[in-house]
């Protein structure tokens, strides 16, 4: 009996880290996506608020039905929030290239 608690409990665990390791890759990738369209949007204000309200709102519901499970879920989703943001971070250094972005952008001065 008490091996079936342990191991729900792992599955549980394992289940919130990755569901926070989800949520984090969503709203990173759509921050991503975001900062690349700013510079050739027509509206880039408007771009920059609706991506916002559609990234937190999506975020703050996940960790909303996680919260409604436990708390301890909740912590684990943050921590897999974090490592997605971690991981993030090195794929964003790692492959971007801030001349070339600025050079595509309509908003570049013209050489």
């Amino acid at each position: 009996m008490l091996i079936n608690d342990i191991s729900s409990t792992v599955v549980y665990a394992v289940f919130a880290l990755l569901a926070g390791v989800a949520l984090g890759v969503g709203y990173f990738a759509g921050l991503w996506w975001t900062v690349r369209q700013l510079g050739n949007s027509k509206y880039p204000g408007l771009l920059c608020c609706g991506s916002l309200l559609v990234r937190l709102g999506s975020v703050m519901l996940g960790f909303y039905f996680l919260l409604v499970v436990s708390v301890y879920s909740a912590m684990l989703a943050l921590l897999g929030f974090v490592l997605a943001r971690l991981f993030a971070t090195c794929v964003a250094q790692r492959t971007e290239q801030p001349d070339a972005i600025r050079q595509n952008s309509r908003y570049a001065p013209k050489s």
